[in-house]
């Protein structure tokens, strides 16, 4: 073989070689832009998930403003009731008292018509 044909063959296989080279950077590109598709999917699942658990903690933190209001107005109704039983006892307490007024004045009575009777027969 000249020299000629070994230079054309050492040209080949140097552009053969760049080629190759080429196509592996290309190959490597392409994987990397699937890596970097699959790490925008993660992302995109990720944002999801931020969004969904912001949610979430809207909700609890209504909940708890929610929870506070009705402490709020259980402790209300709860002092409510301790006002409304005092009532009631003291309602029972006079309503007591009035029977034993009750009670005396009818006894009052009874003997007051028994000697008024006893009066009349002498």
């Amino acid at each position: 073989m000249c020299e000629m044909e070994i230079a054309g063959i050492n040209t080949f296989l140097n552009t053969m070689l760049e080629i190759t080279m080429e196509l592996i950077w290309i190959e490597q590109d392409s994987n990397k832009i699937d890596e970097i598709e699959i790490i925008q999917l993660k992302i995109l699942k990720l944002n999801k998930k931020m969004k969904k658990l912001q949610t979430l903690r809207q909700q609890r933190n209504e909940l708890e403003a929610s929870s506070k209001e009705l402490e709020g107005e259980l402790q209300t109704l709860r002092q409510a009731q301790a006002h409304t039983q005092q009532e009631r006892n003291e309602l029972e307490a006079s309503s007591k008292e009035l029977e034993e007024e009750l009670q005396t004045l009818r006894q009052s009575s009874t003997h007051a018509a028994g000697a008024q009777r006893a009066g009349s027969k002498l």
